[in-house]
């Protein structure tokens, strides 16, 4: 038996003998491990991991072993893979992600464990075919309505995990394609929820960080609610001085004023926030007729 078959019948001992778990087939491009996952052998995936097969490996098509277990539905071999940080969000050449491939099958198993850890659904192949394209041609409607549900369960997560300032989840988030900015209905955006618990380090990573927009700082400090409050209304509203200082820094408007007329300094001084109310003065704010009274 050579090494194709040995690796992708389990047949761990006859590997063993190889003194190279990276060796290449070279018609296909297939390494071992690409063997073991297309047929579904979780303990010699495992060996070979350990004995150093770099688990995202690509063939001739670009093909990892991930997208090769997604593609036969080999999950326990998927969470292997995936345990061992596999890159779910890398596509074959034709441009055929891992989550794409699960929407096309139908697995919602699959695609449920790729989503919990991190991978993009905001894709297409060279076609311009999408997950949900895919899965509403294959007929599969749980995956399809799957994908509306899982753009609000994400912006959910992106906003807990704002106000309890996890910047490194919201980064997996907004790399697997939630929009930063994102609200659901009318609610808060991740800034506001940031600005609202007191995140600093989060208002200072959703205005300045260049990875997740393009969008230039002075314009994310610009952002509006529904009643037309900038993110410097509420940093007053709240009284945190760091952050009006902060969102003042990168370019927040001090005169700004929201459809009920009031500037920030307004509600700086009707809250009685007078270290904000402070900061907001030293930036050239004056005090209104309303504020004077409120004083």
């Amino acid at each position: 038996m050579d090494w194709r078959e040995a690796a992708e019948n389990g047949d761990t001992d006859g590997l063993a003998a190889l003194s190279n778990f990276t060796v290449v087939d070279e018609a296909t491009g297939l390494q071992p491990l690409h063997f073991a996952s297309k047929g579904g052998q979780y303990r010699t995936a495992e060996f070979l991991i350990g004995n150093g097969a770099p688990v995202d490996c690509r063939d001739r098509f670009g093909r990892t072993p991930l997208y090769l277990a997604v593609f036969h539905q080999h999950l326990e071999v998927i969470r292997l893979l995936l345990e061992k940080s596999a890159d779910p969000d890398i596509a074959c050449q034709c441009g055929t992600t891992c989550v794409s491939k699960a929407a096309e099958n139908g697995d919602m198993e699959t695609l449920d464990l790729l989503l919990q850890n991190w991978a993009t659904w905001k894709t297409e192949n060279q076609d311009g075919e999408s997950p949900t394209d895919l899965a509403k041609r294959n007929g599969h409607f749980l995956v399809w309505s799957k994908f509306g549900n899982c753009e609000k369960d994400r912006v959910r997560e992106l906003h807990d995990a704002a106000g309890k300032g996890l910047v490194e989840k919201m980064k997996k988030l907004i790399k697997a394609g939630v929009d930063p900015t994102a609200r659901i209905h009318t609610a808060s955006s991740a800034l506001e929820v940031a600005i609202k618990h007191k995140q600093i380090e989060v208002v200072q990573f959703l205005l300045y960080d260049t990875e997740i927009s393009q969008v230039p700082t002075s314009q994310r400090a610009l952002s509006v609610n529904t009643e037309m409050k900038t993110a410097l209304h509420l940093a007053a509203m709240v009284g945190d001085p760091a952050t009006v200082d902060l969102l003042l820094a990168a370019g927040a408007i001090v005169s700004a004023r929201d459809k009920f007329g009031k500037t920030a300094l307004d509600y700086a001084v009707r809250r009685r926030r007078d270290a904000a109310a402070e900061i907001l003065r030293q930036w050239g704010a004056k005090s209104t007729a309303t504020n004077e009274t409120s004083q």
